[in-house]
């Protein structure tokens, strides 16, 4: 890809419309803009089995801190942590009326396996239910969550 750029850097500079000796502004910015935008465009999505610590670690921060903000009731706040397509499905207004349903109390990462373009993670969240004429009770449950990298950030995929 940056072959390209530099092959279509080296035809524009080389054609009529900058050969002259008039050249001006707007060709410099036409350059630049169509530089800018072929290196844009040679980014890829980032790789998780490159470096899966990393991306492991990333996972397993962003999964605890969207449990607290549940937990917290910050809906909106967990609502971010959704992937683009995830959030086209679900309003933050949906999102919220089904989280306050819920009681999530406490969380924590039992683990998480990075693959090439996935994370998975397994978390124990102890949720809080009422029991009709025995009261509330609490009970850890197993949640497994899809997280992919976009960006350079991880976002979790809504199943």
């Amino acid at each position: 890809m940056i072959q390209l750029l530099s092959k279509v850097l080296q035809h524009l500079s080389e054609s009529t419309m900058l050969r002259n000796n008039n050249r001006t502004p707007a060709a410099a910015l036409l350059l630049a803009v169509i530089g800018v935008a072929l290196l844009a465009a040679c980014q890829t999505a980032p790789k998780m089995s490159d470096d899966k610590a990393f991306w492991e670690a990333k996972v397993e921060q962003r999964a605890r801190d969207r449990w607290q903000a549940l937990i917290d009731r910050r809906y909106a706040d967990a609502y971010k942590y959704f992937s683009e397509p995830s959030r086209q499905g679900l309003s933050l207004e949906q999102f919220e009326r089904q989280m306050k349903a819920i009681e999530p109390k406490t969380v924590s990462v039992r683990t998480v396996k990075c693959a090439a373009e996935q994370c998975a993670a397994t978390l124990d969240v102890t949720m809080e239910y009422s029991v009709p004429r025995i009261g509330k009770r609490q009970m850890p449950l197993p949640v497994d969550e899809v997280w992919v990298a976009n960006n350079n950030e991880v976002f979790l995929v809504r199943r």
